[in-house]
């Protein structure tokens, strides 16, 4: 891991602050210090960093800082050091309440995580609801309650629960690949769907590709469909415990259950019936029309038609006639791209039109915070 500390202000104190943690952090994280922003760039444009922690959040530069983060694809952690506290925002009302409304809200909304210092700035960051992220870490500098190392590894903590949250929106394309090879196999439960370059992909993945399957995976309550995969593969997943790693959620997830697609149940010939089939792609527009999308959705309705059996024909009377066709016909282009379900099994051609585009766009932000 990768930590920018971007110090625009270049006080004394915050200077010694981030010299304590860089010397405490410890092995496995690379910390570097930039005080302008062209040094900053100048960084950005060698190497990946991971995160940019912004000390201070009133100098000119940081509406500059968010642009750069977004565009290299890192993400901002923001430690105010004290200065959104209410008596600091009253002392230079009227140039203050400009930058407010300019960048200031924008910038802390945007921060994975807030670190506070103390339960007073705790209180005040959490009364002025800009980001509900807070975490409290008492400076070893202003108290003999925590030492540097005890502060460096709470830090190190949060940055390490910011890089583990929406996993989806930080894997390389290799990664993405892997996963859908993952949900094709364990879906068909029969190797001979991934041919032997594909095979050799899978086996490729590092721990930490495998960390952000996993991940994802549990928290879009798919993980049985990848260990699924995995083991039609004869693959065995590195250990990882999704289940204890400490992540940011969106509060959609946090506070409601996922809500399964009705399943189809075959008669005693084995067919499943035509009307079935219609309320299935029903209940899938009516979780889309309550922004409740997911790829659980995509990979179920993919399993139901890896194995379905019915009159196609009939089928895509119905959809015509419930004006579904050209729904049906995106959702079958999130099947083949999310999990690689081959056109064969598809109820109607798959198209890719901007209605597509958002629909998978509303999948990879899933989980977005």
């Amino acid at each position: 891991m990768i930590i920018i500390h971007y110090n625009p202000h270049d006080g004394i104190i915050t200077n010694d602050y981030i010299d304590t943690l860089n010397r405490a952090m410890g092995e496995g994280v690379t910390c570097l210090t930039a005080t302008s922003i062209t040094r900053l760039k100048e960084i950005l444009s060698k190497q990946h960093i991971d995160i940019i922690d912004i000390h201070g959040c009133w100098h000119d530069s940081l509406p500059l800082v968010m642009t750069l983060a977004k565009k290299h694809g890192t993400r901002i952690v923001l430690t105010p050091h004290g200065q959104l506290e209410p008596w600091i925002i009253k002392r230079q009302l009227t140039s203050m309440l400009l930058r407010k409304h300019l960048y200031q809200k924008q910038l802390t909304r945007r921060a994975y995580a807030v670190i506070v210092m103390g339960k007073m700035e705790h209180e005040n960051m959490k009364r002025l609801g800009w980001n509900r992220r807070l975490e409290t870490i008492p400076c070893s500098l202003f108290t003999s309650s925590v030492t540097d190392r005890k502060m460096a590894s709470d830090t190190l903590a949060i940055f390490r629960k910011v890089m583990d949250s929406d996993v989806r929106r930080l894997m390389d394309a290799t990664t993405v690949k892997a996963l859908q090879l993952l949900f094709k196999a364990g879906i068909t439960h029969n190797k001979r769907w991934i041919n032997e370059e594909e095979e050799q992909l899978l086996l490729s993945l590092t721990k930490q590709q495998w960390r952000q399957i996993q991940l994802y995976a549990y928290y879009t309550s798919t993980l049985n469909v990848i260990k699924s995969g995995a083991n039609t593969m004869s693959m065995t997943i590195p250990d990882c415990h999704p289940e204890s790693i400490r992540c940011y959620l969106p509060s959609r997830i946090e506070t409601s259950e996922v809500k399964s697609i009705p399943a189809i149940v075959a008669d005693a010939d084995g067919k499943h019936g035509s009307e079935e089939v219609l309320n299935m792609i029903k209940s899938l527009r009516h979780k889309i029309l309550h922004n409740q999308l997911g790829i659980a959705d995509i990979v179920q309705i993919s399993d139901t038609l890896f194995h379905l059996k019915t009159d196609e024909d009939e089928v895509r009377y119905l959809l015509k006639d419930e004006k579904l066709t050209s729904f049906t016909s995106r959702v079958m282009s999130l099947v083949k791209e999310f999990t690689g379900l081959p056109e064969g099994f598809l109820l109607l051609p798959a198209i890719n039109d901007r209605k597509t585009i958002q629909l998978r766009q509303r999948i990879i932000k899933q989980l977005k915070i």
